[in-house]
């Protein structure tokens, strides 16, 4: 008797879409976006990790808001610290988009002037721009960093 399982048999590769989310791009120019949004363009790790999380969905977007508007304790806000945002930052300060010290990240001229480039095209990356924008032209550390403690405002 012939085994069953002896056929022959090929591989074939094909395409599998990958969501924009988890492009290298996406998350270079998000963090990018991030950078330039904050007060002196730059951030602790944390803090990109938060803003991070805050802009990959609509439920985060809006628990970020209502934390940041006080009407949200920051505990009842469950924030998602993603590995890829450090691969994203690696990538980035390789570019020398960014540089990081210590903890302290940082937007450099070359960043800017992507984050700039970024900006005139009026089609990439809206949702983002538009949350981003809705925040100020500033964050401050201290607002991101409401997420990061367990004490309510």
């Amino acid at each position: 008797m012939q085994d069953p399982l002896n056929v022959p048999f090929d591989f074939v590769r094909r395409p599998t879409p990958v969501l924009a989310t988890l492009r290298p791009e996406w998350r270079i120019a998000s963090l990018l976006l991030t950078l330039y949004q904050c007060w002196g363009n730059r951030a602790t790790r944390r803090q990109l990790h938060v803003l991070n999380w805050a802009l990959r969905t609509p439920e985060a977007r809006q628990a970020f808001v209502h934390v940041i508007a006080g009407n949200l304790r920051p505990d009842e806000a469950i924030v998602r610290f993603d590995p890829v945002v450090d691969r994203a930052l690696q990538f980035a300060s390789g570019e020398l988009l960014v540089i990081t010290s210590g903890e302290m990240v940082f937007l450099t001229g070359k960043g800017e002037q992507f984050v700039k480039l970024l900006m005139k095209q009026k089609e990439c990356m809206v949702v983002e721009k538009k949350f981003l924008a809705s925040l100020g032209r500033k964050l401050t550390q201290v607002q991101v960093d409401a997420f990061l403690t367990l004490e309510a405002k």
